[in-house]
């Protein structure tokens, strides 16, 4: 019950994996931190429910990380026993498949897994363990496992890479981030519109992990994408693009291994040059890595959106003519300023620059109904 893959564009691997836990019990309370509520889907034999969220990405060393489907139990002892085994040292390919031959209990097969890692040359590897891959030559060479391909694959063969700008100084392995970003929110925007994906028992929300490198630039290694931030714009004017911010942020970022997804609704916007946005709801979801529970000990008591956060923020814009509608994105690496300005009265300031909005414009003057 899950979406799991790397896609490669222009060879730079970028892995991504969903966060929802499905199974035939309902919870006695759960929302969706995009999708909203939840809601129980039917398949040939019984009903099935989102039950959970938990990260389905995991970094086993600073050169190898591994996507994980099937059993969040058999997940759990697998990936802890291998993490325990080798620590923070680096590892190969062939080092993971020799501790996971050692592992003794049955359960092992019960997990799929899809990994990517760094060989000593910095040379990059894709690998698996009881998964099939499908191979998708559109989109960067996609590499995916999941109940979620079929419907995933349907999106990519309609994606118009006309409609999303990727923008903002980034390197060659940001903007291949970029790019899988703006496959992904596609289905994050079809979630937040009618939860459609879900029905195929994926979604909650996305990670991803991409190569990085220091800053003189000599040592590789993998590292999750730390912070995005979904908006919302309406067109209001098609000749000039003109746009109207719809008052809800979605954040993802982390604090040490804990994913804090923060969802914030608002009542008015004003000054699009500097909104001063009234919190109406505001609802926080604390999800912990698949090899242990974490407590947000201490986060609830501190700002959920931080200050002038570097991060990938993605905006959907809307643009519609009677019945029909036409969505295109910006990918943007920049700095959202957000600040709590009184949190008695759940005040909150953001700030945008001219040239964000400019390119918010540019993207909706574009989109032809």
């Amino acid at each position: 019950m899950t979406l799991i893959g790397v896609i490669s564009p222009n060879d730079f691997p970028v892995m991504f994996g969903d966060l929802l836990i499905s199974g035939p019990t309902p919870p006695s309370e759960m929302d969706l931190p995009i999708g909203g509520q939840i809601r129980k889907f039917e398949s040939d034999t019984q009903y099935w429910y989102a039950s959970s969220l938990r990260q389905k990405l995991a970094l086993i060393s600073p050169n190898l990380a591994v996507a994980w489907s099937g059993s969040a139990i058999a997940a759990r002892a697998v990936i802890t026993d291998i993490r325990d085994a080798f620590g923070d040292r680096r590892l190969s390919a062939t080092d993971f498949f020799n501790v996971l031959d050692r592992l003794d209990y049955p359960e092992k097969n019960d997990v799929s897994l899809i990994g990517l890692s760094i060989d000593s040359d910095e040379r990059l590897h894709r690998f698996s363990h009881q998964a099939t891959p499908q191979f998708l030559g559109a989109s960067g060479n996609a590499y995916l496992a999941g109940s979620g391909v079929e419907d995933f694959a349907q999106h990519l063969a309609r994606f118009d890479l006309s409609r999303t700008r990727v923008s903002g100084e980034m390197n060659i392995m940001e903007t291949a981030v970029g790019h899988v970003l703006a496959y992904a929110s596609q289905i994050v925007f079809n979630e937040v519109l009618n939860q459609s994906n879900l029905g195929s028992y994926y979604g909650g929300g996305y990670e991803f992990i991409s190569l990085v490198k220091d800053g003189d630039g000599s040592s590789a290694r993998l590292q999750k994408v730390p912070t995005i931030t979904y908006m919302f714009w309406e067109r209001t004017d098609a000749s000039s693009g003109e746009c109207r911010l719809i008052p809800i942020i979605i954040s993802f970022q982390y604090r040490g291994d804990l994913l804090v997804i923060t969802r914030l609704v608002a009542e008015d916007v004003r000054d699009y040059r500097g909104h001063l946005l009234f919190k109406k709801e505001i609802k926080v979801h604390f999800v912990s890595p698949v090899y242990g529970y974490h407590k947000p000990v201490g986060l609830l008591e501190e700002p959920i959106l931080p200050p002038r956060t570097p991060l990938f923020l993605v905006a959907f814009i809307a643009a519609r003519e009677a019945e029909s509608m036409r969505v295109g994105m910006l990918i943007k690496k920049s700095t959202l300023a957000v600040r709590f300005e009184d949190p008695s009265s759940l005040k909150v300031d953001v700030e945008f620059d001219g040239e964000y909005l400019d390119e918010v414009k540019g993207v909706a003057a574009g989109l032809q109904v």
